[in-house]
Formats: structure tokens, sequence, C-alpha cells
């Protein structure tokens, strides 16, 4: 158990930047350090998750895509009024 700091600086190490550049790649400057903490915290309370996991990458990765998620407002879904076109090429009957 004593080995298990220098195994957490071990995977930082390896994985900090692909997963900054990740968060860059969708999210605003100034959040991207807030949503890397975010990341390495969710991955400190599932450890034990991440340590059943051969690829850790890939699962820090999708971490980082549910921190975007969340971070990332999701657009209004409207209903078009009754009887508005749809914007659908409709066929004519035959």
């Amino acid at each position: 158990m004593h080995d298990e700091p220098d195994r957490w600086l071990e995977l930082y190490r390896a994985t900090e930047a692909r997963i900054r550049r990740y968060l860059a790649r969708y999210l605003p400057a100034d959040e991207v350090p807030t949503a890397l903490a975010d990341v390495y915290l969710t991955a400190w309370v599932r450890r034990d998750r991440l340590a059943e996991c051969s690829l850790p990458l890939a699962w820090l990765l999708a971490v980082a895509d549910g921190v975007v998620r969340h971070r990332t407002p999701t657009p209004e879904v409207t209903t078009p009024p009754a009887g508005a076109s749809t914007g659908r090429a409709t066929r004519a009957p035959r």
C-alpha cells in the first residue's frame, strides 16, 4: 500500500498532458485546470475501477468526456408549433 502515491504520480505524469489537451478541445481555457482536477478526483474516488482497467488512459478520457458533458450546457429542444413544417420533404401521393 505504501507505493500507491508513487503509482498515482506515475499515472498522472503519463496521462496529464493528453487529458489536458482533450479538455482544452471542448472547454474554455479558464475551465481546463478545474476540469482536470475533477477528472483526477473522480479517478481517485473510483480508483478500484481504475485498478481493474487495462487501459487507464482510455478510462480517464471517458471520465474527462463526462466532465466535459457536465460542464457544457445542452441546447434546449423546442417543439415546433402544431402545423409547422418540419423541413422534411414529403412525397406527393400517386
